[in-house]
């Protein structure tokens, strides 16, 4: 039988693996400045990777008996995959900072000089629209939590501490008149502040 490396299904797989992992390594970190090249190259991308690893799932069961480790390219395709899905998301990504305020400079806030909101821009689309931010709490020290992704345009995450209890609300007011009004909540979750500093964890 011949060996599994010197069929042309293996050398395209691990070509098509590379350039995947590589693809989402890369956009995970700096989507937000390179969206416009990243999608139609992440396009090509995908489609060869989706070619090669149907081609792959034929060779196992085609070439089984010609070759050795048959199965070999379809595992490497299965391999780029759990990788990618261990890549952290590009709402994640921290290359591009914006600022950070102190909470208890906001009235909405209410919440002690020792905590912060940081800010990230995530998705830039300049002059053809608004983008996403990213934000964060933290104290700087002992932890920073990341609260979720808002559209600049019209949506908000406020912070409100009560306590050793942080509830926060991502609100938007897209098709509302706020004057007449409140926006739209979204989302509403809440952290306990001792627990958040106790566990020491930096998203």
């Amino acid at each position: 039988m011949i060996s599994i490396t010197k069929s042309k299904i293996f050398v395209l797989t691990t070509i098509a693996s590379i350039l995947l992992t590589t693809y989402f390594a890369f956009t995970s970190q700096f989507w937000a400045g390179f969206w416009s090249l990243a999608i139609p190259v992440g396009f090509v991308v995908l489609l060869f990777f989706l070619i090669v690893f149907i081609g792959s799932i034929v060779f196992w069961k085609k070439s089984r008996y010609k070759y050795r480790q048959s199965h070999i390219p379809f595992f490497i395709n299965i391999i780029a995959i759990i990788t990618i899905l261990c890549i952290p998301s590009h709402n994640l990504s921290k290359q591009y900072y914006k600022g950070t305020g102190k909470l208890c400079n906001y009235k909405t806030g209410n919440c002690g000089c020792n905590l912060y909101a940081q800010y990230y821009n995530v998705y830039d689309q300049g002059a053809w629209g608004t983008g996403l931010s990213a934000e964060y709490l933290t104290d700087s020290v002992s932890f920073r939590k990341h609260l979720g992704v808002y559209d600049e345009n019209h949506e908000y995450i406020n912070i409100v501490c009560k306590g050793d209890s942080i509830i926060v609300t991502k609100t938007s007011s897209e098709f509302i008149n706020t004057q007449w009004s409140d926006p739209k909540v979204l989302e509403r979750k809440s952290y306990s502040l001792s627990e958040l500093k106790r566990n020491h964890n930096f998203d």
